[in-house]
């Protein structure tokens, strides 16, 4: 099941997927307040007053454990090339759900904090569904390719 290159990129799917948790996905601090954004929920806190402001963004953790999920029952699908390839678009479709959504908050903190964030106060939680939306397109061509394979030798009996 592993040795295969598509499982070793599903697995790269749900590690990155779980690792979202772990990581903040933005920090940013200015001389008006400071805004983290996690997979769980946005926090604002202004400097002058020290009150903070949460908002939650449990659609995003939602989003990746599902990914996450879809993920791993894929690398274990690894007989059934049709279900793993349907499963592969629906975690693409998941994933680009997650970066809609951490595109909208981070947009959010932009008008809370009053300046553009800018890319480098992105942290390890932004860049994972990225390498992982890449794996999972990977991993759909790779089982493409065995099944075309497959069929062509089929073809050849």
């Amino acid at each position: 099941m592993i040795q295969r290159i598509q499982s070793v990129f599903l697995l790269i799917v749900g590690v990155c997927m779980i690792c979202t948790f772990f990581f903040p996905v933005l920090k940013k601090s200015t001389s008006q307040g400071s805004i983290e954004l996690t997979y769980t929920e946005m926090t604002y806190t202004a400097k002058a007053t020290k009150q903070k402001k949460t908002t939650k963004t449990f659609y995003m953790a939602i989003l990746a454990a599902a990914a996450a999920v879809v993920s791993l029952f894929a690398m274990s699908k690894f007989k059934n090339r049709l279900l793993q390839m349907k499963l592969g678009l629906l975690n693409s479709l998941v994933m680009c759900g997650i970066l809609g959504f951490t595109m909208y908050f981070i947009s959010q903190g932009e008008k809370m904090i009053g300046s553009n964030l800018g890319y480098q106060n992105f942290t390890v939680g932004f860049y994972l569904p990225i390498v992982g939306l890449i794996s999972n397109i990977l991993a759909n061509r790779f089982i493409r390719k065995d099944e075309k394979l497959v069929r062509e030798s089929d073809r050849m009996r």
